[in-house]
């Protein structure tokens, strides 16, 4: 039922019927001070995830997410979405509505979610339908998760987790 992983103590809890893996981080001042635990609940085993993460995850200040419609149709993809939202509101970033196509950033006035073309205050995370399901460093601010067979869930997961490992100094 408990156990370490990336630096964090998990424990299989169950809600309701729903097995869950839980994980308490602590939220932290500048100065050391404990204000609060966040729960880190995940659905999937993160022992288990076979999902690479080619490059280092860093956030800034403001994360512009761009979201491939067809991620849209999958099962988990609106789990997905609010574990995402509550994961960036808790680490104090804010998540800012992005799209990789042109003209829909024109027509909607919505930020185009590009690689090469970062604000300084800005990361970028684009998630979009592939073969493979991975998550990759494609320039110092901007990452690309890409999501096959609608594993959207498992993928957003594992970004979270490696997030945070990788700011603990592990490597998963």
């Amino acid at each position: 039922r408990k156990f370490e992983y990336a630096g964090l103590k998990f424990e299989r809890v169950m809600f309701d019927k729903l097995p869950l893996y839980q994980a308490r981080i602590p939220i932290t001042t500048a100065t050391g001070s404990v204000v609060a635990n966040y729960n880190l609940y995940l659905r999937n085993d993160p022992r288990k995830s076979r999902i690479p993460i080619e490059g280092k995850i860093r956030l800034m200040k403001n994360i512009v997410l761009a979201v491939n419609e067809s991620a849209h149709t999958c099962q988990y993809s609106g789990v997905a979405g609010v574990t995402l939202s509550q994961f960036f509101e808790a680490a104090g970033v804010k998540s800012i509505k992005g799209t990789t196509n042109l003209t829909e950033s024109t027509e909607k006035n919505i930020i185009f979610a590009d690689c090469d073309n970062l604000n300084a205050e800005n990361s970028v995370l684009i998630i979009t339908e592939s073969n493979e399901t991975k998550i990759t460093q494609k320039t110092k601010d901007c990452y690309i998760m890409e999501v096959a067979n609608c594993e959207i869930l498992e993928a957003v997961e594992r970004f979270m987790l490696g997030t945070i490992a990788q700011s603990k100094g592990y490597e998963i």
